[in-house]
């Protein structure tokens, strides 16, 4: 375990290093005397003053990170990705872009075929015909100022789109600082109601039915970065037009020392609700819930009775390991769960690995995944295991916004990734470098269910935190530098 938090430190070792250099007093000093002696030296040769302060400004604007308050909506032909129309959808705050743990163009658009509608996490929201002509759009002010962390995508149902906002100015049922559900009417933007609990802006909700056929959206509490909304836990927002927005249930998640829940999809069908606890240490919960009463049912430690898939390159082949309480794995990543039937997948952080959790037996089993594609032409693809991998960082112009440490990762990386996506039970995962899984959830859980293994651009070179999207026979999926259409 050691070995693995020693690993985890070196992956932020220039970010870490950074923060405890500039808490050492001897740093003061240093600078101190690296400015009298660039003084010294611009004293005796005033020519080297005009390029040093080239340098200087040339260094600051390497170490800016790129911000901006307005989103561009780009509309392609799906045939030929030649662009139809673009349209910009204001903002009210800063952000930065493409940060590792979301932007604000994090949110989806969706559309119904007829209109198109887009949330700007940074502040603003609109709608569209198909053929470009604006219908609607409003603004808002997001918590915190900008779209920190913030996790939401675009939800339609009936004729309301929701989004995730503070309570509105005047409301003296809601908490200051809280962020809630809000529910507008698709047509004309206007707001029809706003959900009684709370929800994190971590927590992504989530559109499904009771077993009694309501219509509800999960949201969820908790997390780090000290998130406000009370209690942690879980509520299902009722969608009935008699009762919208009003809480079915909530739930109050067991309470422990920095324990970090909501940071996760609130994955929920008819009969079973996930919440997925982790905590600072080699722990890591998952509780089911009764979905129509918000009742406790079971609950596992993914931690325990686990089984791996490793793969052994002296052999070329897989080596299955019965190993229980396997040390080095306790962390998930975020938001690339999925539930099929009775088993739950998901990619792991820090290391290459997809999870398989049995919510029956509580078993776990873990897949190696390779970290790259090593491809030459005219020889076949290679894949590369284990070693770890860097990326460039750099979008189309050939520009870094990102200039945190953990943005350049191995591909698992701690970042919030895309969200799988199924299709004819075929679970697509794809890591921040753009390698993309493809589980067969028909199949047992063993190395022959990962049929296929693709990526979206060069190695060293490719980006990628977006989910998939699908359409008629088509996947279309987004780079850092490019939109592309897989057949």
């Amino acid at each position: 375990m050691a070995e693995f938090l020693q690993q985890r430190k070196q992956q932020n070792l220039g970010l870490l290093d950074t923060w405890e250099l500039k808490k050492n007093p001897k740093w003061n000093t240093l600078t101190k005397h690296k400015q009298s002696l660039v003084d010294y030296v611009l004293a005796k040769d005033r020519t080297l003053e005009a390029p040093y302060q080239n340098l200087q400004q040339a260094e600051q604007a390497l170490s800016k990170k790129g911000q901006g308050s307005d989103i561009i909506l780009y509309s392609l032909n799906a045939n030929t990705g030649a662009i139809e129309w673009t349209k910009t959808v204001k903002g009210t705050k800063q952000a930065m872009y493409n940060y590792t743990f979301s932007d604000a163009t994090s949110p989806s658009p969706a559309t119904d075929g007829q209109h198109i509608w887009v949330v700007n996490a940074a502040g603003g929201m609109a709608a569209f015909t198909m053929q470009g002509k604006p219908v609607w759009s409003r603004t808002f002010s997001p918590t915190k100022n900008a779209p920190f962390n913030k996790q939401y995508d675009t939800i339609l149902y009936e004729n309301m789109i929701f989004n995730v906002e503070p309570k509105v100015e005047g409301d003296n049922k809601r908490v200051d600082n809280w962020n809630y559900l809000h529910a507008f009417d698709k047509n004309t933007g206007k707001r029809l109601w706003v959900s009684e609990d709370g929800l994190t802006h971590y927590s992504t909700p989530v559109l499904s039915h009771t077993k009694e056929g309501i219509p509800a959206i999960m949201i969820g509490r908790g997390g780090p970065h000290d998130v406000p909304e009370k209690p942690q836990g879980l509520s299902l927002i009722d969608l009935r037009p008699e009762s919208a927005g009003q809480s079915l249930w909530q739930w109050k998640a067991p309470q422990y020392s920095k324990a970090f829940g909501g940071i996760e999809i609130q994955t929920w069908d008819k009969d079973t609700t996930f919440w997925q606890q982790g905590f600072q240490s080699n722990r890591f919960e998952m509780y089911q819930l009764d979905s129509s009463t918000g009742k406790f049912k079971t609950k596992h430690n993914l931690l325990k009775t686990i089984n791996r898939f490793e793969f052994d390159t002296n052999l070329q082949d897989y080596v299955y390991q019965k190993r229980p309480d396997l040390e080095g794995h306790w962390d998930r990543q975020p938001y690339t769960q999925v539930v099929i039937g009775n088993k739950m997948y998901y990619m792991i952080r820090y290391q290459p690995y997809i999870a398989m959790q049995d919510l029956t037996s509580g078993e776990n089993t873990l897949l190696e995944i390779p970290t790259e594609i090593k491809r030459e032409k005219g020889k076949v693809d290679q894949l590369v295991w284990k070693i770890k991998q860097t990326t460039d960082q750099l979008n189309a112009k050939g520009q870094r916004h990102n200039p945190e440490p953990r943005a350049q990762g191995d591909g698992t990386q701690k970042a919030f990734l895309g969200t799988p996506i199924v299709v004819n039970n075929q679970i697509f995962f794809t890591n921040a470098h753009g390698i993309t899984y493809v589980i067969d959830a028909n199949k047992p859980f063993n190395p022959e269910a990962l049929i296929a293994i693709n990526d979206l651009g060069e190695a060293g070179k490719t980006v990628s935190l977006n989910a998939m999207a699908y359409s008629n026979g088509k996947l279309f999926h987004r780079s850092l530098k490019s939109i592309i259409c897989i057949e």
